[in-house]
This record gives structure tokens, sequence and C-alpha cells, in this order.
């Protein structure tokens, strides 16, 4: 996991949205309840999604399965 989460830092760093997506969907497989990589997920997705749109093309075919499943893993809410 700690590979994931270098590989992940240094792609936000370098605007490469589509590894820090990737690199973000397979942190949450390890670990689905942290927050911290849900919200990198959440950004960098944002990012690789406003690219494409702005590109013309469908970012759905381009997204790997393990990318698909981590963006369905619901947000544990927060009851303080």
């Amino acid at each position: 996991s700690w590979w994931h989460q270098e590989q992940a830092k240094n792609a936000v760093r370098n605007k490469d949205w589509y590894a820090a997506t990737f690199h973000y969907a397979w942190l949450i497989e390890f670990e689905p309840d942290k927050a911290e990589f849900l919200d990198g997920l959440e950004s960098s997705y944002g990012q690789l999604a406003i690219k494409f749109k702005k590109d013309g093309r469908d970012l759905d075919v381009h997204l790997h399965q393990v990318v698909k499943d981590a963006l369905d893993v619901p947000r544990i809410k927060s009851t303080k």
C-alpha cells in the first residue's frame, strides 16, 4: 500500500490525474474507510473527468475496474 501512496502523491504533484485516480483506487481497495484516500480519489477523478470532458472523450471506457469499484465505495458519515 505504501507504494501506491507514493505513486499517488507523485501523480498529483505531476498533475497526472489518470495515474493518481488509479493509485487512489487501489489504496481504497486496501483501506476503504480511509478518508484521505477517498478525498484523493474524489479530487483526482474530478480533475480527470474535467480533462476528458474538455477533450470530448468518454472517460468511462478508459477506467480500470478497480477505479469503478472504488468510486462506488460509500463514504461513512461522521457522527460528530
